[in-house]
């Protein structure tokens, strides 16, 4: 049976307010998550208390967290500091993948095999500032393939065939906004087809859950 060991230091905390930040998810966001999901009766008073360690989240508590935000339990508690394979080399994989499956000289397609394993996490190296002050060069990203989009959420994105760049996402009936949070840096405006869910020229390869900050 899971159990977890309150200390001092209250890691479970700090890494709770990390990750639900990282996701972009207010206090009462990951509380109604909670509620709708798991049929638990948390508030945000009761995700502040568990953040900054004035009361222990019991097991089922915290297994429900981590499946929402899309994290491990043992990360969470701090048991893990798990480094994840990164992000381009999976991208590269992709791409790889895709040419395979490209016509052949004779018209015939190859096989692409179908991604079957799931969300999984990867790691991302900040390359600019454009996501400051929420992110910064030299900040360490993890990326879980597989999310839904939401508000004020961050992903990667490649826009067209350029640099995969962090970007948050806004949906606006006929176009998506790859929207910056520093000022200095232009967001972009990409035109949404008619019925179409994501646009043609813009592939999410995942959401940033949660991150670690540079001390450069």
């Amino acid at each position: 049976m899971l159990r977890y060991n309150y200390t001092e230091s209250n890691e479970l905390g700090k890494r709770l307010r990390r990750v639900r930040k990282a996701a972009g998810m207010t206090l009462q966001q990951l509380s109604d998550a909670l509620n709708k999901e798991y049929g638990t009766h948390a508030n945000k008073g009761t995700i502040s208390k568990y953040e900054n360690g004035i009361h222990e989240p019991n097991a089922s508590t915290i297994f429900c967290i981590a499946q929402i935000i899309g994290i491990s339990v043992d990360y969470l508690m701090g048991k893990t500091d798990l480094d994840y394979p990164s992000v381009l080399a999976m991208i590269e994989e992709k791409k790889a993948a895709r040419k395979q499956a490209a016509p052949d000289d004779d018209g015939e397609a190859a096989e692409e095999q179908g991604d079957s394993e799931g969300p999984a996490n990867y790691s991302y190296d900040v390359i600019d500032n454009s996501m400051s002050p929420r992110y910064r060069i030299g900040d360490v990203l993890i990326v879980r393939t597989g999310m839904p989009i939401v508000a004020d959420g961050a992903y990667l994105v490649q826009y067209k065939n350029n640099q995969p760049m962090v970007r948050r996402i806004v949906q606006e009936p006929g176009r998506w906004i790859l929207k910056t949070e520093n000022r200095a840096f232009d967001s972009t405006e990409v035109a949404l087809p008619e019925g179409a869910k994501t646009p043609d020229n813009v592939e999410v390869f995942g959401r940033v859950i949660e991150y670690r900050r540079s001390e450069i």
